[in-house]
């Protein structure tokens, strides 16, 4: 399995987070006939699912007696 600093999974969560809203911003836009929205629209996929997985791994090592505040709370 892939190791990963606590810190180093705040940030990548946090920035994920942004990325992922601003897409969706951006999405949210778009007019529906937009050529670019199918693409837009994979890639705001692509990263939800990426910080589901994220937080999983968050939500693990906080399971697993790291002391970190619940992963909600890293969303700026």
């Amino acid at each position: 399995m892939i190791e990963i600093s606590v810190p180093s999974l705040i940030v990548a969560i946090q920035a994920v987070r942004r990325q992922a809203d601003a897409e969706r911003a951006q999405l949210e836009a778009m007019d529906e006939d937009d050529e670019d929205a199918g693409d837009l629209s994979v890639s705001l996929s692509d990263l939800e699912k990426t910080l589901n997985e994220l937080r999983g791994a968050y939500d693990k090592a906080r399971g697993e007696g790291y002391d970190l505040p619940p992963s909600g709370s890293l969303f700026l």
